[in-house]
């Protein structure tokens, strides 16, 4: 049966988008704050934390405030149809992201980087202010994707074909977090004090990463629990003391698997959006 709801993905990535930047602007204040506090560390903490719940509030509001039942069964059906998940994809699903992590470093040593890069990095064992740092590798992902893969990929697809989707999705990825780059000390900031090369890698790896995402998303009939596994796998290669050289190797490495991906599986990338709520093809 056609769908009845139609997606509405500028109303839903302009709010996404907006509602971010305004508590990454308190952020950005608050690092350069020099009179904060013990108790202005943990607010700043906590909206590390809220922004990342973003795109699923909002996403989940305007799935169940749509009025439309095949949407909301749709979602849930994704949310918790593990059957979905085609077994022979789960060691891509897991595994992808750390070993290219693993392969990037150590050819990075080749080009004169440490190999104490394999070391493990101990800030992301500890709490940072309230919030455990295991809040940061393993629940935000869940959160981020139950609204990119609940409903914001979803809302792009049915108006451009998938590869348009995933490109569009990736910059918007990147112009969510764009403000994180002038927070003193944050990672992005830091990438931004080490030179522009390394805020391009950074851009250039999310877009790419984000196209990976997408297709093994699809490819499982869009069970969302994939690019959460995904997305999780990806950041648990913060255990390393990675390199920006390294880091720019393996975004390398990405690009030409996806490359490869978008070349194999055109059918996918390029068909025309069906307009349907939860079609996928094999």
């Amino acid at each position: 049966m056609s769908a009845v709801y139609v997606y509405k993905p500028f109303k839903y990535f302009f709010s996404v988008i907006f509602l971010t930047w305004v508590i990454e602007s308190g952020m950005v204040w608050m690092s350069y704050n020099d009179s904060a506090g013990q108790g202005d560390q943990e607010i700043f903490s906590l909206l590390v934390a809220a922004e990342l719940f973003i795109p699923c509030v909002v996403a989940l509001g305007m799935i169940f405030l749509s009025g439309s039942d095949e949407l909301k069964r749709d979602f849930l059906s994704r949310l918790f149809g593990l059957r979905r998940i085609k077994l022979y994809y789960l060691p891509i699903v897991l595994f992808t992201m750390p070993v290219l992590a693993a392969v990037s470093i150590y050819l990075s040593t080749y080009m004169g980087e440490s190999a104490e890069q394999f070391n493990i990095n101990k800030g992301v064992i500890f709490a940072t202010g309230v919030i455990p740092a295991s809040f940061f590798l393993f629940i935000a992902p869940v959160v981020e994707e139950l609204g990119w893969k609940g409903y914001g990929i979803d809302s792009l697809r049915s108006k451009y074909n998938f590869f348009t989707a995933s490109m569009i999705f990736g910059v918007l990825w990147c112009l969510w977090h764009a403000p994180l780059f002038l927070v003193k000390d944050y990672y992005m900031n830091l990438l931004w004090r080490a030179g522009w090369l390394y805020v391009l890698n950074y851009f250039a790896s999310v877009i790419a990463a984000g196209v990976l995402i997408n297709w093994l998303w699809y490819k499982n009939r869009g069970c969302i629990l994939v690019p959460m596994l995904v997305h999780a796998s990806a950041n648990l290669q913060g255990i390393f003391l990675m390199g920006n050289v390294a880091k720019c190797i393996q975004t390398l490495l990405i690009i030409t698997i996806v490359i490869s991906i978008v070349l194999r599986d055109k059918k996918v990338f390029f068909e025309k959006p069906s307009g349907r709520i939860g079609q996928f093809s094999d």
